[in-house]
């Protein structure tokens, strides 16, 4: 077992609190399963809900844990309707409430690097399908998909190679199946738009993006699906409504917003494995002195 100081999550995935819950460890190479395993949101830096701000389980008879190797704090009005556990503070003020247990001083929890992964999806942009708005334009060009003005989009199932991804103007992106953005820094910005998914579950969309960037919401748009941002941020704010799991650096609430927290998993993430290396004989030079032919015995 790890130390009790600190313990690392190796599971790539919307799970970052698994460490609480005795979670077995696995890597990349030995599992092709995202799951958040009932602690479905995490800040590895911090964890911050201010202005009314609301985390809970999307199961009535269920209640959620939230966590941050640093810092969980709330304010005005903000509430968790749960666990607050972090490796360093939990601060509340004003009239703030975590309803559950409130634990300091945890484990500090390691979360997993997936430029591999996400690195293993570039090959998928030739790939990418025509994709045209119901007005008729074209919504994706190259590694950036946007959809603006009212428009809408249905997205077909499959896997995503993104730099961008935009709604904006009320526009909305209906999910045609299970969808997997995967994205090697960049912005999924959905401040302007919704998301449809048509299985209406969380589990039909997942969003990974390996180095800084940042999934947002707000102006009362909505996402349904698991995020995995471990040096970015997560950003949900004026009254947005995020239905799913969240793993980042930052995970933060604002402004009347709410977490519907639900517990993740999908399946089929590729295995990365590196090819083994092999090293190449280096061609054998002929000594000039050596009597290759015999003829010194002539």
């Amino acid at each position: 077992m790890p130390s009790r100081s600190s313990r690392r999550i190796q599971i790539v995935g919307a799970a970052a609190l698994a460490f609480a819950l005795g979670m077995p460890s696995v890597t990349l190479a030995e599992t092709d399963l995202f799951c958040s395993a009932n602690s479905p949101l995490f800040g590895s830096s911090k964890v911050v809900l201010s202005g009314g701000s609301r985390i809970h389980s999307n199961r009535p008879d269920s209640s959620v844990h939230v966590g941050s190797n640093s810092l969980v704090t709330l304010s005005g009005d903000s509430r968790i309707d749960g666990d607050a556990v972090s490796g360093g503070e939990v601060k509340l003020s004003g009239d703030s409430v975590v309803t559950g247990a409130v634990v300091e001083d945890a484990p500090q929890v390691v979360l997993d690097e997936v430029a591999a992964l996400v690195a293993a999806y570039e090959s998928r942009v030739a790939n990418h399908p025509h994709l045209v708005t119901d007005q008729g334009e074209e919504a994706l060009d190259g590694t950036e998909l946007v959809v603006s003005g009212g428009d809408s989009l249905v997205l077909p199932a499959g896997d995503y190679y993104l730099t961008k991804l935009v709604l904006s103007g009320g526009s909305t992106l209906r999910l045609e199946g299970d969808v997997r953005v995967f994205m090697p820094h960049g912005k999924a910005d959905l401040s302007g738009g919704s998301l449809a998914n048509q299985p209406g579950h969380a589990a039909s969309l997942l969003v990974v993006v390996a180095a800084k960037g940042e999934v947002k919401l707000s102006g009362g748009s909505n996402f349904h699906g698991a995020a995995y941002v471990p040096h970015g941020k997560v950003e949900v704010s004026g009254a947005g409504d995020f239905y799913g799991a969240a793993t980042a650096r930052e995970l933060k609430l604002s402004g009347g917003s709410e977490i519907h927290a639900h517990d993740v998993c999908v399946y089929g993430l590729p295995q990365i494995e590196s090819e083994p290396v092999v090293d190449e004989p280096e061609p054998v030079q002929p000594d000039p002195d050596e009597d290759l032919f015999g003829w010194d015995g002539i």
